[in-house]
C-alpha cells in the first residue's frame, strides 16, 4: 500500500506492518518551507536489494525448474540424433511442449501452495517425479 504525502515521500507499508518512508533523491522538489528537507527519511539501498534478489533466485530453484532447463537441451539432442524411447519426430515435439508446460505449471502450483516456505517438501514431491520423467524419456 503506497501513499504519496505532501512532502513528496512515499510511505510504504510492508507485509509485516512496518512503515518505511522512501524518497526519490533525483527528483526531490525544493519548496519555501525551511524544515522540509531536514526531515529524517529512510531509504532502501540498492546493494541490499540485489543480494536479496540473488538469494531469492537460488532459493526458488526446484527440481522441476532444473528439469525444464535440462529438457530444452535434451529434446533437440533427441530430435537430431534419434536416440531415446520416442522415435517419431512429431510425437517428440508434442511430448516436449506437453512436458514443458505441465512441469512448469505444476512447479508454480506447488510453490504457491506451500507459499515458498516449505522448500524441503517441494523437493521431496518433485524429485521422484523428475526421475520418473527422465527414466521414461531415456
Amino acid at each position: 500500500m503506497e501513499m504519496i504525502t505532501r512532502r513528496r515521500t512515499i510511505e510504504k507499508v510492508s507485509q509485516r506492518g512496518k512503515r518505511v518512508l522512501l524518497t526519490d533523491n533525483e527528483h526531490r522538489f525544493l519548496s519555501s518551507e525551511p524544515g522540509e528537507n531536514s526531515d529524517t527519511v529512510f531509504t532502501a539501498s540498492n546493494k541490499k536489494n540485489k543480494t536479496r534478489n540473488i538469494f531469492y533466485f537460488f532459493r526458488r530453484l526446484s527440481p522441476f525448474l532444473l528439469l525444464g532447463f535440462f529438457l530444452m537441451g535434451l529434446f533437440p539432442y533427441m530430435f537430431i540424433t534419434g536416440t531415446g524411447s520416442i522415435r517419431n519426430p512429431l510425437l517428440l515435439i508434442f511430448v516436449f511442449i506437453f512436458l514443458e508446460v505441465n512441469i512448469l505449471y505444476i512447479d508454480f502450483v506447488l510453490w504457491y501452495y506451500f507459499k515458498g516456505k516449505k522448500i524441503y517438501r517441494i523437493w521431496l514431491i518433485e524429485i521422484p517425479l523428475t526421475l520418473l520423467v527422465l527414466y521414461l524419456l531415456m
